[in-house]
């Protein structure tokens, strides 16, 4: 493969709770596709988003730096498209979100292709998948997928996924729930509520079966994405990375929607898969604390670029972002005891062992990981010195 030309697909799909798929041990949703690429690909079983802002969050894709406020960075560093320019390989976007484009163009990819989406307002819930939001999608990914035969390079895609419509048909809402149980609502537009005690039980039970019949269209476009990806003659030098920028709360800790600040694991844990085309660490999957700022140096290294120019003897800055190369390897695990996430009013800290989530107002919150997968034992008064490390790590001497 060193003699060939590399390309690199990636498929971002936002708003995708890693806890609903069957690929992160999700038993209720059947995922053939999420599976397969499972089977196929080095599953991060410990990816973790460091914002929930989508303007952070492709900074830290596209130029490795993982900060919430990109405009205040100080010195601008190279984006991925523009080291791979240098090389003479081409960078395109295709996404159905103009905040992405918007960002694409600052980061100077070289072609971008925005797909109109519709109005939302106007969906309804569809009666094949081929005729959602999602299907439209991959549609058009998989018309473009056969450039990368000619225009070898970088080829991104950004969809709003479950960000976007809930239009999958409401026949797979019904095959969810069963007789006993109240039929499921028919909203189409992504849901945004609050929770409270006197909440009726079925209105999250309904919000639930309404997101798993999004992500089984998602899963049904995925697969078709995937045979296509493989009929290509390009694809065996092709590296393929599928993940999520965020997540979506569904009423874990009381909200729902992409309007939650909370940075809970809801938000923060999210899907990455990597299958290189001899499908190195196959099967194999790290607890390693990734962070999308690793994507950027993960990806210059497929091509062999360094990260940043290289100019005399000079020490080339830290971006923040590591190489994911070393553990698909099984050479090494991540030189990282722990990674931070800040939002408007709140900031947390994970490590293998805990979770802390500081808001600016309020008491911290303590968690036990793995075991506290989703966040509901709340222990920071049992555990005094371990609150008092991770509040440090936030500049918190308090």
């Amino acid at each position: 493969m060193n003699d060939m030309i590399r390309n690199a697909v990636v498929v971002v799909l936002d708003r995708v709770s890693t806890a609903y798929l069957s690929a992160y041990g999700n038993t209720w949703l059947d995922m053939p596709a999420w599976n397969r690429l499972a089977a196929e690909a080095f599953l991060f079983d410990g990816a973790l988003a460091h914002s929930t802002r989508l303007d952070a969050i492709h900074h830290a894709y596209w130029h490795g730096q993982s900060t919430t406020h990109p405009g205040v960075i100080g010195e601008r560093l190279p984006s991925l498209a523009e080291r791979l320019a240098e090389r003479g390989l081409a960078s395109r976007l295709v996404t159905d979100d103009a905040r992405v484009a918007a960002f694409a163009e600052s980061a100077r990819f070289a072609t971008i292709e925005m797909l109109t989406p519709g109005d939302d307002t106007e969906r309804r819930a569809c009666d094949a998948v081929e005729e959602t939001s999602l299907g439209r999608f991959f549609a058009a990914a998989v018309e473009q997928l056969g450039r990368i035969d000619s225009e070898p390079g970088l080829l991104w895609f950004h969809a709003r996924a479950l960000d976007g419509p809930w239009d999958a048909p409401y026949l797979w809402r019904k095959r969810l729930t069963d007789d006993e149980d109240p039929d499921p609502p028919t909203f189409v537009a992504p849901p945004h509520m609050r929770l409270d005690p006197q909440t009726d039980p079925d209105v999250l039970f309904g919000l639930t079966r309404a997101y798993g019949a999004q992500l089984l269209a998602l899963d049904a476009c995925l697969g078709a994405f995937l045979d296509a990806f493989d009929e290509l003659p390009a694809s065996r030098s092709t590296l393929l990375v599928v993940t999520s920028p965020r997540g979506y709360p569904l009423g874990e800790h009381g909200r729902v929607g992409s309007d939650c600040p909370a940075l809970y694991g809801e938000q923060l844990h999210v899907p990455l898969l990597i299958r290189s085309p001899d499908r190195l660490g196959a099967m194999a999957r790290s607890d390693a604390l990734v962070q999308p700022a690793d994507l950027f140096p993960t990806l210059c290294a497929w091509w062999d670029v360094p990260p940043v120019p290289r100019i005399g003897p000079q020490t080339e800055p830290s971006l923040g972002g590591l190489d994911l190369w070393p553990v698909m390897r099984d050479d090494q695990r991540l030189a990282r005891s722990h990674v931070l996430a800040i939002g408007d009013h709140e900031s947390a800290v994970r490590t293998g062992a805990w979770h802390l989530r500081r808001p600016d107002a309020g008491p911290a919150e303590l968690y036990v990981k793995p075991d506290d997968r989703f966040e509901v034992n709340e222990i920071a008064s049992r555990c005094p010195a371990a609150l008092a490390e991770l509040r440090a790590w936030l500049g918190d001497t308090e």
